[in-house]
């Protein structure tokens, strides 16, 4: 009898040890982000000792077979750790842009080694004090500030408070109806800015300038190499929520979408037609262009 007592103490003491270890081990793998792979595995590793520690103290004749099991279990984490890892390795392998990555003082103008384009001769125009305030979508700012060195003074123009200052477009909306800003170099207005404007008594007056592409991507691993407009408006509509209704795999579809205003969201309305522009969850609604392509690449 005492040597039951004695065994089923010195079990439970080793159990406890072994589950305040993987307690930590999966506490430390959540907060450094492991929780889709490496929790399940801690958490799988400490009842697989806990169940090997169980059969050591009450089953010494199945130890062999314990023996074997548990280094079986082992060798399969170990080859699951290893694809786990050359998954994850070749997924960080894939280059990506992030508005980080986005040096926007090297297109400063006038300053040394300036990636702003420069014309070959002096331009015919040249502007003087009163200087225009120039603002504009991140996007565009080479392509004003390359205006802004063939017909502005030589001087230092800060990128975020000068007569050349660069913004978001729904802030460079928004300074240009308040009169912080004389002319913005932006994609068209949204139905709400246009309200805005009126509603300050502001009258915008749209010159087109240039045309560009809007393009959906998607991830490198995707099958799917391109979509109808119809697929399009069917996706962000809500109508269409998995990739193998367009070709793909079965798996669900995020649709990112950008803030309100932004010039990318108002062209994604204009995309949509007569279809409504479904609500994103909060995960999907990305503020910036890159924060998207990290989000998709990932």
């Amino acid at each position: 009898m005492r040597e039951w007592i004695g065994k089923i103490f010195f079990c439970l003491v080793t159990i406890i040890i072994i589950a305040v270890f993987g307690f930590a081990a999966t506490f430390i793998s959540v907060l450094s982000g492991g929780q889709t792979f490496y929790m399940p595995l801690v958490i799988a590793i400490t009842a697989a000792l806990i169940l090997y520690i169980i059969m050591l103290f009450f089953a010494p004749g199945k130890i062999r077979i314990a023996n074997h099991s548990l280094l079986g279990f082992f060798v399969v984490c170990a080859l699951a750790t290893a694809a786990y890892e050359a998954n994850q390795a070749y997924h960080n392998s894939i280059p990506t842009v992030s508005e980080q990555d986005f040096d926007l003082s090297a297109y400063k103008p006038f300053q040394e080694n300036t990636k702003a384009v420069t014309l070959d001769q002096p331009a015919t125009l040249r502007l003087e004090s009163p200087l225009p305030r120039l603002d504009g979508a991140t996007a565009l700012y080479p392509l004003y500030s390359a205006f802004a060195q063939a017909v502005y003074p030589k001087k230092e123009y800060d990128l975020y408070d000068s007569e050349i200052s660069v913004n978001t477009t729904p802030k460079a909306y928004t300074n240009l109806i308040n009169g912080s800003a004389d002319l913005i170099f932006v994609a068209g207005p949204s139905t709400q800015q246009l309200a805005i404007a009126k509603e300050n008594g502001v009258e915008l007056k749209l010159t087109p300038i240039g045309r560009e592409a809007f393009v959906f991507f998607v991830h490198a691993d995707n099958p799917v190499k391109g979509l109808t407009t119809e697929q399009i408006q069917g996706i962000y509509s809500g109508a269409i929520t998995n990739w193998q209704e367009v070709g793909g795999k079965n798996e669900p579809i995020r649709a990112f979408q950008r803030p309100e205003n932004s010039g990318s969201q108002t062209m994604l309305q204009k995309i949509m037609g007569n279809h409504k522009l479904m609500k994103p969850p909060n995960e999907d609604r990305i503020s910036g262009m890159g924060g998207i392509i990290e989000k998709t690449s990932d």
